[in-house]
């Protein structure tokens, strides 16, 4: 689930960068997405079966940074989330997180990704986080 709200910059960088990304496009195209506005009082059942509205459900949350991205599981579960500025290699990192089910044997994402990263060092590719 993305949150996201009308006149946003950093909303706006996203879509303009990571969401054009060729591997965005081919991961997200595997998961059901919802884009909510964070603000609105749109009414919308969660993945838990509670009737709210988006902006009620951004503020039980807790989320406080636009644009977040909730992943749950089948059965309305939260798995991870991200409340915060993106960056391509740990945005693609998440989507495979979630895609590849990694949290059920690895439940702390940064051990995923560190390990993930290793395994690509090992085969001579450069990792560059910051990008």
């Amino acid at each position: 689930v993305f949150f996201e709200e009308p006149n946003c910059k950093e909303c706006d960088t996203f879509h303009k960068t990571l969401m054009q990304l060729d591997k965005t496009k081919e991961l997200l195209n595997t998961m059901q997405v919802v884009r909510l506005n964070a603000i609105s009082n749109e009414k919308l059942i969660t993945p838990k079966g509670k009737r709210t509205t988006a902006s009620e459900w951004y503020d039980e949350l807790k989320l406080t940074y636009k644009p977040s991205i909730v992943f749950f599981d089948k059965e309305g579960i939260e798995i991870i989330r991200k409340d915060a500025m993106f960056k391509e290699y740990h945005f693609h990192g998440i989507l495979t997180y979630v895609l590849s089910e990694s949290y059920i044997h690895q439940p702390n994402f940064q051990r995923y990704l560190e390990d993930k990263s290793d395994k690509l060092r090992e085969q001579g590719i450069i990792v560059n986080i910051w990008k």
